[in-house]
């Protein structure tokens, strides 16, 4: 059933008019969109309200049950309950408000997309929350200087690859997804307070970028929302690592690792014509980017144009050309759509250990990226 085919049936009649249905379907279009991140939240939330439902002895919770009133227990209910990273102290305010944010949304589509309740009986008209403000526009030089010392202490500075790895891993794995607050816009929301929309990512690494000697800019643009189908401002950087120009998206990149629990796999810089199939933005002002760089393993490794191969032929003079100079590490994309996977991966594997003869291969494969 899709929310659409739900708004039917109340309006209809054939069944109560509940909230938490509603709420829990759309939790799971967002699931099946692809929207991890947002999914998470979502699910949250209807954890938190059917939680405080059965407190109260209740099964279900209807639209027309939806009153200022009924927010404001939710609300005393919501500050009783403990954070999950920290069992010891209790919700933060902020991230009560991101479940208010999301109630609010929640009603505003029912009402403005499904017609599942009259305008005049949204309770959010007469019912507010709003989180503390804990995010300042500048780090203090002792904050900064330690992020940037971590760093320092424990990377290669003269190899951009390892630098630009170790600037992600000082934001990305440390740094939430948070909206709707202009605080989580700049440089401090991603470095010190760990809470940041696209912006502030973009902005916070190039801050680390700029300290540690690294080029990068900061890029404005859009893409299209693949469930609204709204288009949405986004932000991301470009960096210049090994004299070549690479797109790199911290938002995404942390989307990916909520997801898998690290990097390993992930797409960490792309090529224009790689984040043009879901981005836009005025090339016209940016450098040309025509590389791929993956994380394997905690390092970086390049996937150039001339490695993705229609045609074994190609692939096999790589594999003998690398064999030849001894190379380790080799990255390479197969677009050869007549063979199956499991099909083609075996005859990769043949073709290898043709060349390599009596070495140790490993061979990791991400979507139809080999390495």
């Amino acid at each position: 059933a899709t929310t659409e085919k739900i708004a039917a049936e109340m309006i209809a009649g054939e069944r109560t008019s509940s909230f938490l249905q509603y709420a829990k379907q759309r939790t799971k279009e967002i699931y099946d969109a692809g929207s991890y991140r947002n999914w998470k939240k979502y699910n949250g939330f209807c954890n938190k309200l059917e939680s405080f439902l059965k407190s109260k002895k209740a099964k279900d919770l209807t639209f027309a049950e939806l009153t200022p009133a009924f927010l404001s227990k939710f609300e005393a209910y919501m500050h009783t309950l403990h954070n999950e990273r920290e069992p010891e102290k209790k919700l933060h305010p902020n991230t009560i408000q991101v479940n208010f944010n999301i109630f609010k949304t929640l009603v505003k589509r029912a009402i403005e997309v499904e017609g599942l309740m009259k305008p005049e009986k949204n309770p959010f008209l007469s019912y507010s929350y709003k989180g503390v403000n804990t995010t300042k526009d500048k780090l203090d030089e002792a904050e900064i200087e330690k992020i940037i010392n971590d760093i320092k202490n424990k990377t290669n500075l003269n190899n951009d690859r390892e630098l630009e790895n170790a600037i992600i891993n000082a934001i990305v794995p440390r740094t939430k997804y948070q909206i709707d607050d202009t605080n989580n816009q700049s440089a401090a929301s991603a470095l010190y307070y760990r809470k940041a929309q696209c912006s502030g990512f973009a902005r916070g690494f190039k801050y680390l970028a700029d300290k540690l000697g690294l080029w990068s800019i900061c890029v404005r643009g859009s893409y299209e929302d693949h469930i609204t189908h709204n288009t949405i401002a986004h932000e991301w950087n470009i960096v210049k690592i090994d004299n070549e120009y690479y797109h790199l998206d911290l938002t995404s990149l942390l989307s990916y690792y909520e997801t898998n629990g690290s990097l390993d796999g992930a797409i960490v810089n792309s090529s224009d014509e790689h984040l043009a199939t879901k981005t836009f933005w005025d090339k016209a002002k940016s450098p040309n980017c025509n590389n791929i760089l993956i994380n394997v393993n905690n390092c970086l490794e390049k996937l150039s144009p001339s490695n993705i191969f229609t045609r074994l032929y190609d692939f096999k003079q790589l594999i003998l050309n690398s064999a030849k100079n001894n190379k380790k590490t080799i990255v390479f994309q197969l677009e050869i759509s007549q063979y199956t996977d499991d099909k083609l991966q075996k005859m990769v594997i043949d073709e290898i250990q043709k060349q390599f003869k009596n070495v140790a291969i490993s061979l990791k494969i991400y979507s139809n990226i080999y390495v």
